[in-house]
């Protein structure tokens, strides 16, 4: 028996795209894909099915390169060159982030992918626990690291 059988749903494969197909969904993973025809006996010990008809199911999307709490940043000063923007607007804001700004800021970078389809991420800011923290409560694949800026004016210090 599953938890979840998605029917009548398009599905994304490395060979195309297989239409009106069935996904069978036990303990969080995918279990088995089939013609949507051939879904007759998973419709009756599914515990849910979902109808999936218009809908096309594809693999999560992976963001490789994020300093995910500087969503919090989105449009400040946004129309100032690179270094300018990292100078006079970016770094001196940095400086006075802390746990929770980190952590909302994190919560809505997370909320932002996985409604849009990525599932898993790779972070390379400041507050890496807290962020870790985040990760762990919401279930999304991340691989953390703390980030390097050899201009930055803490450059040494990190």
């Amino acid at each position: 028996m599953s938890d979840l059988l998605i029917t009548n749903v398009d599905v994304l494969t490395d060979e195309g795209v297989l239409k009106n197909h069935a996904i069978e969904i036990e303990n969080g993973y995918i279990t088995a894909i089939f013609k949507d025809s051939e879904a007759i006996k998973a419709k009756d010990v599914a515990k849910d099915v979902l109808d999936g008809k218009g809908q096309l199911a594809a693999p999560g999307l992976v963001n490789t390169h994020t300093h995910i709490a500087m969503g919090l940043f989105r449009n400040y000063a946004d129309d100032l060159e690179l270094m300018e923007w990292l100078e006079t607007a970016i770094w001196p804001t940095e400086a006075k982030l802390n746990d929770d700004y980190v952590r909302y800021g994190t919560q809505l970078g997370i909320a932002e992918m996985l409604r849009t389809g990525t599932t898993t991420f790779s972070d390379m800011y400041f507050f890496m626990n807290t962020t870790a923290q985040v990760v762990k409560e919401t279930g999304i694949r991340s691989v953390l690291s703390r980030g390097l800026a050899g201009v930055s004016p803490t450059a040494d210090q990190a």
